[in-house]
């Protein structure tokens, strides 16, 4: 064989490989659906206030450019998330509870989604949408389970709920919970770490005024001006990053 056939012939495999692997990068964006906009704000849009009215105003979000490196995240994250449950269904000594059951007594709060172990709830009161990860049962005391994955340096350095308790303290209050455990995996090499936390009446009410500031402005039409002491990385990744430099 000439070595020309031969450097052609790795040419042409080299050539099958790349255009294989960029029409699978291309199909796996194409078919990646994005989420229907809303104005009813998630949990996680409440550690800017101004975030929470830009999404209960409607307004316009940033372009979102979706990566295969975004997608196998979330798709990840996704599995993790099932993978646990599905455990946490097989306990001894604990309780399993069907969040869409357990929410049947509280008024404010309906039922708009549910899977084997998630139910998505909205909340009128407070214009919220939330996707509850689960509720457990141990000794006639109930528990409220969040799970979160993440990078490896960040599970390590994960010591406290801090980062979370927003998001926390808004579920508490909108499912009557005092209890939480958070469940933390590091995605890299699937270790658990659990987190426990106690969320106060003082808590609570503090949220709910929150809640009445941020739902006022939206009544008026009105957006709420960042707080000066609002975490970078908040802004970094705040989809209306756009709305916001040019109110």
């Amino acid at each position: 064989m000439g070595r020309r056939l031969l450097f052609d012939m790795i040419e042409n495999v080299d050539d099958v490989a790349s255009k294989f692997l960029s029409q699978f990068t291309t199909t796996m964006v194409e078919n990646d659906k994005p989420r229907p906009l809303s104005t009813f704000i998630n949990p996680s849009s409440l550690k800017c206030p101004r975030q929470a009215c830009f999404k209960g105003l409607g307004y316009e979000q940033d372009a979102s450019q979706r990566s295969i490196n975004s997608i196998g995240i979330t798709s990840v994250g996704s599995y993790l998330h099932e993978f646990t449950q599905n455990v946490l269904t097989k306990m001894p000594d604990w309780e399993f509870i069907n969040v869409a059951d357990y929410v049947k007594d509280i008024d404010d709060l309906t039922v708009i989604g549910h899977s084997d172990f998630e139910t998505k709830l909205e909340s009128k009161q407070y214009n919220v949408h939330f996707l509850a990860d689960g509720v457990m049962k141990h000794k006639d005391k109930h528990y409220l389970i969040e799970i979160k994955t993440m990078t490896s340096q960040k599970y390590y350095n994960l010591k406290d709920i801090s980062e979370y308790k927003m998001q926390i303290v808004s579920y508490c209050t909108l499912l009557n919970l005092d209890d939480v455990l958070l469940i933390t995996i590091d995605r890299d090499l699937l270790n658990y770490k659990v987190l426990s936390y106690h969320v106060t009446r003082r808590e609570k009410i503090e949220w709910k005024q929150y809640m009445q500031t941020i739902l006022g402005a939206i009544a008026k039409g009105e957006v709420l001006p960042k707080p000066e002491d609002v975490e970078k990385k908040v802004c970094a990744y705040c989809p209306f990053k756009g709305a916001c430099n040019s109110e």
